[in-house]
């Protein structure tokens, strides 16, 4: 059905994440791994850096849906940021 296909469109799609974290001397952190995406059947990837002070971390990520796909798109590569206050 045409109408189930855009609400899961709407909510997501679903995906296998994994990956490996390196803790620096500093405390930031590398994040690395593979993403594994169902609805397109691709492979992308993401690599982050994360930034950590005492209290506030900032992330900065390169995420990847389909490490095949060369174009700055969300069914391509794109950017994204994270920032939180730690209690």
């Amino acid at each position: 059905n045409e109408d189930d296909s855009t609400i899961i469109k709407t909510l997501g799609g679903s995906s296998l994440r994994t990956g490996y974290e390196v803790i620096l001397d500093n405390w930031d952190r590398v994040l690395i791994g593979p993403v594994y995406n169902f609805a397109n059947n691709s492979v992308g990837g993401y690599l982050s850096y994360m930034k950590i002070w005492d209290k506030f971390h900032l992330g900065v990520t390169l995420n990847s849906t389909d490490v095949s796909n060369f174009h700055i798109s969300e069914d391509g590569y794109y950017g994204s940021f994270d920032a939180y206050w730690r209690f």
